[in-house]
């Protein structure tokens, strides 16, 4: 997988997440917490996808301390 298709993979995943239907507005700078949701069950759930989709692995302690969208990719392009 590429980075750009990594990047459009994990962008995709998000907006599912969220429930959101127009995700052209995320980037890999886009801060999830005040940009996108505060909640941490839809970051669990977002990370709980990633785990299954994309076959990585993303400890909760390290989960919660990823800030934008651009974080979460480069640690799991380092698995992948």
């Amino acid at each position: 997988m590429t980075a750009i298709e990594l990047e459009k993979k994990t962008i995709e995943m998000l907006g599912a997440s969220y429930q959101i239907m127009d995700t052209s507005f995320i980037t890999r700078d886009t801060d999830i917490k005040a940009e996108l949701s505060p909640s941490s069950l839809k970051m669990l759930g977002f990370v709980s996808t990633l785990e299954k989709e994309l076959d990585v692995e993303i400890p909760l302690n390290q989960a919660t301390k990823l800030k934008t969208v651009g974080e979460i990719i480069d640690l799991i392009a380092e698995q992948v």
